[in-house]
């Protein structure tokens, strides 16, 4: 059994966090086989003053995990591999837009903040929501269930707003860590030395490649992902996770919504998430960026989006720099 505490930000907490269970089984002299899970005693939504806490605040993922691993005893030594997948999603519904002005949660991290790693099942393209906003859907499979990608690729029905940056034959020490990643969602914590992505933080491509060009149409945005993902193994999404319960503001009688499997869970804010201004300034944060990764059989692909009227130099709240 494990416990967490945490301070910070004028909020102390404490929890009891999960139960590990394994089970060895000796398959030789010198080798084991274990198998375990991780059984939450959270559900990850723990709340203060009837607001829901961030993820740095609850003491368990929240998630059911199954775990798998070998032993081998060499000499003196035991050499030890495992794997912990997660079965199930939490249930945190943290939003900063829920809390007062003069909160600090106000700059905390995108709610659900992660990284999606999957195989494209169905590109639906691009598509007007209600609000006539271009987006273009990908559906993917998580654990046991569909995810769609929703990238914003205009939100100005006038007039294009969406900077892009496609590298092909990307090069990063990033990639590595796309390797260690499980087939589905992951949360990530929005710190350095992490997954999180931060564009103005990271060597992650030329700034100037990015911020100092023009906005594109959101029909030429869509043709280019449309050619890059013809061919591909799988993708590396960065954005934040929303749930599909309720309807997602997107969704229009114009958009394609394929059968069978109902979508559980989306990902949204494929996009740079800070230097926002006017009604965006609560979606501010450092360490939150989105992007999307394709890789095929020989490299990785990046493409990087963010707003026209987003800045290039942040404080430590992701708020833009006088």
């Amino acid at each position: 059994m494990t416990s967490l505490a945490q301070s910070g930000n004028g909020i102390s907490t404490f929890g009891i966090s999960d139960i590990f269970l394994n089970i060895k089984y000796k398959a030789s002299e010198k080798t084991n086989l274990i198998l375990g899970a991780k059984i939450p005693l959270t559900n990850a939504n723990k709340s203060q003053n009837q607001l829901t806490l961030p993820m740095d605040y609850q003491a368990s993922l929240g998630t059911f995990d199954l775990i798998l691993g070998m032993g081998y005893r060499f000499k003196k030594t035991q050499w030890v591999i495992a794997i912990q997948q997660p079965l199930t999603q939490n249930n945190n519904t943290f939003n900063s837009e829920e809390y007062p002005e003069n909160s600090n949660l106000k700059f905390m991290s995108l709610n659900n903040y992660g990284v999606l790693k999957s195989k494209v099942l169905i590109n639906e393209g691009e598509f007007v929501s209600k609000k006539h906003r271009k987006h273009y859907s990908l559906i993917t499979l998580g654990i046991s269930k569909r995810i769609e990608v929703d990238i914003n690729i205009q939100s100005d029905r006038n007039q294009p707003n969406i900077k892009i940056l496609c590298i092909e034959n990307y090069k990063n020490p990033l990639l590595k860590k796309f390797d260690d990643l499980v087939q589905g969602y992951t949360p990530v914590a929005s710190v350095a030395g992490g997954l999180a992505l931060d564009f103005l933080r990271q060597e992650l491509f030329p700034k100037a490649d990015l911020f100092d060009s023009h906005p594109i149409d959101g029909d030429t945005i869509s043709q280019k992902l449309n050619n890059y993902l013809c061919d591909h193994e799988h993708i590396v999404v960065y954005g934040s996770l929303y749930r599909n319960e309720k309807e997602n503001e997107n969704n229009s009688d114009s958009k394609k919504i394929t059968p069978n499997i109902p979508l559980k869970n989306g990902m949204d804010n494929v996009h740079m998430n800070q230097g926002n201004q006017g009604s965006h300034l609560s979606s501010n944060g450092i360490y939150q960026d989105g992007a999307l990764f394709i890789k095929n059989k020989k490299s990785y692909t990046a493409i990087f989006f963010c707003f026209a009227e987003q800045c290039d130099k942040t404080d430590d709240t992701g708020y833009c720099l006088p």
